[in-house]
């Protein structure tokens, strides 16, 4: 999985942000986040928090993250009529690698 990130390392910030959005970060990855908001202010020359970066760099809209919860909640209930599993991660990866152009 690491190599997904080696030539894309913003991805990995993305799918946090994603994760966040549907409320299934993780409190360490929230964490780790938070300490790294300085990092990514200084890198991408944006103040805020390390969401308030990510909106303002990817420039999501201000409905950006209700249209990813409800997408997650729509896919959730189609994956379950089907009978099959969809995890937060998996939606994220597909999300992301569909913004990303991959």
């Amino acid at each position: 999985m690491a190599d997904r990130y080696a030539k894309q390392p913003f991805l990995r910030i993305l799918e946090f942000y994603l994760l966040h959005a549907i409320g299934e970060l993780a409190p360490s990855e929230r964490t780790a986040m938070e300490k790294m908001a300085p990092q990514l202010s200084a890198t991408f020359k944006q103040p805020g928090s390390w969401t308030e970066i990510v909106e303002r760099v990817m420039k999501f809209d201000a409905k950006f993250a209700a249209e990813i919860r409800q997408s997650w909640r729509d896919n959730l209930e189609r994956a379950k009529k089907s009978g099959a599993t969809l995890t937060p991660r998996e939606f994220v990866t597909a999300v992301a690698d569909k913004m990303a152009g991959a």
